[in-house]
């Protein structure tokens, strides 16, 4: 843990990003969810269609920076509802920040301040957005309103990170949120971004490298290989289910580059 002082000292040193507009008097995610279907697909996302419609966007981050589980007043209860809402405000402010910064090749390429190294620092750390009510990087907002609070492992394929290696960008709903992210982890395997083979076998993507522990910790599963192989049939499976007890997976690595495509429909 940072010392109390250097915390605030960074915090101080972020770059602000500003709401570009009053938040709207209705919720204004039933028009973004509704673009992102048409700019987000499994190769990547649109980012000239979303500029395009900017507006839609920009109510999303004016919205989010006033509304949340707390100023809204959602129940314990309602967890499900809770972590879609968080989720879908950082895939809103992932975009958000590549918009504001284009044109970039990848997120390691922003660089704000102090925040310049290790790559990504600029990106996840320097940029921060005011989200119910309170400025929080991206960082902050993965690891403490989502992944520290919640302790699910299907946070990891809620969350984009505008690069070709992660999981596919998607609007959430808090119904059957379980199902859902089951089924992306799923389509995330199958594809060769999660899972792929050459010459020497079979390989995950580094990224489950990174957080195994968690998957393992917070789900009944005896290692990752265990509950990796539940989400896949065949061959992947097969794999999988043969490491089960000493599960240390070849990986490959994690790419940075930006996940920028160009859909037909507009």
């Amino acid at each position: 843990m940072l010392p109390i002082l250097l915390s605030s000292l960074l915090v101080g040193c972020a770059e602000r990003m500003v709401a570009p507009a009053p938040a709207p008097e209705e919720n204004p995610n039933t028009r973004w969810a509704r673009l992102l279907r048409q700019a987000a697909t499994p190769e990547g996302t649109d980012y000239d269609l979303i500029a395009r419609n900017r507006e839609a966007l920009d109510n999303v981050i004016a919205w989010m920076a006033v509304h949340g589980p707390e100023s809204d007043q959602i129940r314990s209860s309602q967890e499900e509802r809770k972590i879609a809402m968080m989720a879908n405000f950082y895939n809103a402010a992932v975009i958000h920040a590549v918009l504001e910064r284009r044109p970039i090749d990848s997120v390691q390429d922003v660089q704000i301040g102090v925040y310049r190294y290790p790559p990504n620092t600029g990106f996840f750390l320097g940029q921060t957005f005011r989200v119910d009510g309170e400025w929080v990087s991206l960082y902050y907002l993965e690891h403490q309103y989502l992944l520290g609070m919640y302790e699910e492992p299907g946070i990891h394929m809620m969350l984009n990170c505008a690069s070709q290696g992660c999981p596919p960008l998607r609007y959430w709903t808090g119904n059957n949120l379980k199902r859902q992210t089951d089924a992306h982890l799923t389509d995330f395997l199958m594809s060769e971004r999660g899972m792929r083979k050459d010459e020497q076998g079979w390989a995950l993507t580094e990224f489950f490298r990174w957080y195994g522990d968690q998957y393992v910790d917070w789900s009944q599963a005896t290692d990752l290989c265990a509950y990796l192989a539940d989400a896949v049939e065949g061959e992947r499976k097969d794999w999988l289910t043969e490491q089960i007890g000493d599960c240390q997976p070849r990986t490959f690595p994690y790419d940075w580059s930006l996940n920028d495509i160009r859909v037909t429909t507009d």
